[in-house]
């Protein structure tokens, strides 16, 4: 019995050991990307409602290219972690200039080449203020680690 639990506690440890992510240059990498956290801060939506811009430089690991949407929502998810709930945030759109293009470009719309990068944000419409926001990094949309904003 004492051997299948070190087993077992040995094998949680490999997985968090080979996640993809790295704290202290808030990356992940996986077979398809290399995500980078730039920063996250909140704003407002075109509607004046709480938002939350995760910026971020994306690397296409892929032979072909790849939507910089698609490849971002393949490998994290964004929540806001409650008390009883971890919602996924919604895409959000952002405010726009008096010529109706956005006040800042999110590059979410580019195509990364194969070994290309892109920096941009990701807007979400934020469910309150104050809970804390969790990234859940992803490999084949299984979640193998999470990195945890408090807003301020």
């Amino acid at each position: 019995m004492s051997s299948e639990k070190a087993l077992t506690e040995k094998k949680v440890e490999s997985k968090k050991e080979s996640s993809g992510w790295d704290a202290s240059t808030k990356t992940f990498t996986n077979k398809d990307g290399v995500l980078k956290i730039d920063k996250a801060e909140k704003s407002t939506n075109f509607d004046g409602k709480p938002a939350l811009k995760v910026y971020f430089t994306l690397t296409n690991k892929r032979k072909e290219a790849q939507g910089a949407q698609i490849l971002f929502q393949e490998m994290a998810r964004v929540q806001q972690k409650q008390e009883n709930t971890s919602n996924d945030l919604m895409y959000t759109m952002m405010p726009v200039n008096e010529t109706g293009s956005p006040q800042e470009e999110d590059h979410l719309n580019d195509n990364i080449n194969p070994n290309g990068t892109v920096s941009g944000f990701y807007p979400y419409v934020l469910e309150n203020e104050t809970d804390p926001i969790q990234i859940l990094f992803q490999k084949d949309y299984q979640t193998v680690d999470k990195y945890e904003i408090t807003l301020k």
